[in-house]
């Protein structure tokens, strides 16, 4: 009797051993697909979320220097920034002060330079992020909105930006980001003037603070703790 009963349980036992590993078993391979299939398609909406962010920032900056590059345009081919005289400041014979620095007083100069400088701070004031306009001249001028001193003998036909442009007078430069005197990270943008008969009068530029382009995407995040990082084309962090 007793060993009867012994193969009793002991069968009943087995049955329990094989009906629990008939229905675990796929479960738990269903489970382990399952949580594959899941990581997989979490991975791939935080890729693609990701990817739709990045492109949102990447055309909101495109758009905005578009609109920049057209401005630095539309002024370069203003009537009054067009029909310059001559009567645009020289410093490069002009000797300055105790710290050798000269300096700029459109204003108080009067006639074309009062006016040009007088319409570059009009459109600055309604262009808040263009932090300067400077426009050098084929003969040597030099003015700027606003207005800061010179070193004596300044030229701005001898810099970079001035001959990147008078190169290729008709397209639109887009600078590398550099720091100002005050250590603010800034792009310049630059662009040929000619008069009305196709002479070249100088270059004329815009100075963006790039804080104005970091404010645009600063409060952008990617996942929880991810955010968005500018850098220029050199792989500069900006």
């Amino acid at each position: 009797m007793n060993k009867e009963k012994k193969n009793f349980w002991g069968m009943r036992n087995r049955l329990i051993a094989a009906f629990l590993a008939v229905v675990l078993l796929p479960l738990a391979a269903i489970s382990f697909f399952l949580d594959i299939t899941v990581q997989k398609q979490t991975k791939e909406d935080f890729i693609n979320g990701t990817t739709r962010e990045v492109a949102q920032v990447d055309n909101s900056i495109t758009i905005f220097f578009e609109g920049m590059k057209q401005n630095t345009k539309m002024l370069a081919i203003h009537p009054v920034t067009r029909r310059g005289d001559g009567n645009i400041t020289t410093y490069m014979d002009k000797k300055g002060g105790a710290d050798g620095m000269i300096p700029m007083t459109p204003l108080e100069n009067g006639g074309y330079e009062a006016e040009l400088y007088q319409l570059f701070a009009q459109f600055t004031k309604s262009h808040p992020a263009v932090s300067t306009i400077s426009f050098g001249t084929a003969d040597g001028g030099y003015i700027q909105y606003p207005a800061i001193p010179r070193k004596s003998g300044y030229d701005s036909r001898s810099r970079d930006w001035y001959k990147e442009s008078a190169g290729k007078p008709d397209q639109i430069v887009l600078a590398d980001p550099f720091l100002t005197s005050k250590g603010v990270p800034t792009v310049g943008i630059f662009t040929g003037v000619k008069d009305e008969r196709g002479v070249l009068r100088g270059v004329l530029g815009f100075n963006i603070d790039l804080p104005v382009i970091t404010e645009m995407v600063k409060n952008i995040k990617i996942g929880n703790t991810g955010y968005v990082v500018l850098i220029d084309q050199k792989g500069t962090i900006i």
